[in-house]
């Protein structure tokens, strides 16, 4: 192998090299943009989590609000029943 031979595939390799790092590099900043997504479809199912429990805890609220109402409908019904 004669020096230009071997110029020419050191120059080869490092412009091959070159351009793996910068194609590793790309990657990395995909992978880091899936990433930070990712991790706030983790945060926003915490979220959504907490949501649901104080939606299910509103309706039982709404239920038992609902109860007390019928119970004062009868109350009143039963007073205004009587006093006729």
């Amino acid at each position: 192998m004669s020096i230009l031979e071997l110029i020419m595939v050191i120059a080869s390799i490092a412009s091959t090299s070159g351009v793996t790092l910068w194609r590793v590099a790309q990657l990395e900043k995909k992978q880091d943009k899936h990433n930070g997504i990712v991790s706030k479809v983790y945060s926003n199912d915490a979220c959504i989590s907490e949501l649901k429990s104080r939606v299910a805890s509103a309706h039982h609220r709404l239920d038992e609000n609902r109860e007390d109402i019928r119970e004062i409908k009868k109350d009143v019904k039963t007073l205004i029943g009587g006093k006729k």
